[in-house]
């Protein structure tokens, strides 16, 4: 007996097209680091912590006017990407900050984009640290002669 051209066409084509419909397997997800954004207490509750790099992004000028918070290291957001050297290893824990949090948020997208896997924005920055009653060093003490 002969198959009808139009009977082996179909069987043909719902082979192929539930062979389309089978699920495909799943590629591996990456370790993809998120942008955090944390506020004052959230950032506080952290301190003291040995493993955290605090990183303020200002410039100097407004460091030198306001001053900066204990234990932080100043690199100015335009000298980031080239100073990538001064901070611990890509796998650390990194907090950044400047005056509002827009120049820090834009350092925490460098930063992970330059393969930090852990780097925590504080929100409002400086004014949010000092809003909720913290304090900061003075300039003075931060340069010294």
């Amino acid at each position: 007996m002969k198959a009808k051209p139009t009977l082996l066409l179909t069987l043909t084509a719902l082979l192929l097209l539930g062979a389309c419909g089978a699920p495909a397997a799943e590629a591996p997800v990456a370790d993809v680091a998120q942008a955090i954004t944390i506020n004052a207490d959230e950032f506080v509750s952290m301190l003291p912590n040995d493993n955290l790099t605090i990183v303020d992004v200002r410039t100097t000028q407004e460091l030198q006017e306001t001053g900066i918070i204990a234990g932080a290291i100043h690199i100015p957001l335009d000298q980031l990407a080239s100073h990538l050297d001064q901070l611990p290893g890509k796998d650390s824990q990194i907090l950044v900050y400047c005056r509002t949090g827009n120049r820090s948020s834009q350092a925490q997208e460098l930063l992970i984009d330059a393969g930090y896997s852990d780097v925590l924005n504080l929100a409002g920055g400086i004014g949010g640290w000092t809003g909720a009653g913290e304090q900061l060093i003075p300039a003075t003490q931060f340069f010294t002669p």
